[in-house]
């Protein structure tokens, strides 16, 4: 029971952080540019031209940025994972060291 137990602790730390990092790219990054895609379709043909190649060169910048949410991510994942597991390994010693006095 006690392997099961952190087998689902270190699945939950991972999704946590892999959620966390979907919110902070849905919010930070991909919203904004979808606004900023709606503003574009409005545009005369003259302010397309100039607006939409500024667009397209932020989009490559918040490409990099997205890559590096990633990358801190999943550098993140293995290192959060162990020290959830080991939180609630020193609570089920704690726990059986009480059950056993």
């Amino acid at each position: 029971m006690m392997s099961t137990a952190l087998q689902m602790q270190g699945r939950f730390s991972a999704i946590a952080d892999i959620a966390t990092a979907y919110i902070t790219v849905s919010a930070d990054y991909i919203r904004p540019a979808i606004n900023e895609m709606e503003i574009l379709s409005t545009m005369t043909e003259s302010e397309w031209q100039i607006k939409s190649q500024e667009f397209i060169n932020k989009c490559d910048k918040l490409m990099t940025d997205i890559d590096e949410v990633a990358k801190e991510t999943s550098a993140n994942v293995d290192k959060n994972m162990s020290r959830h597991i080991n939180a609630l390994q020193r609570r089920a010693i704690e726990a059986a060291a009480d059950h056993g006095d």
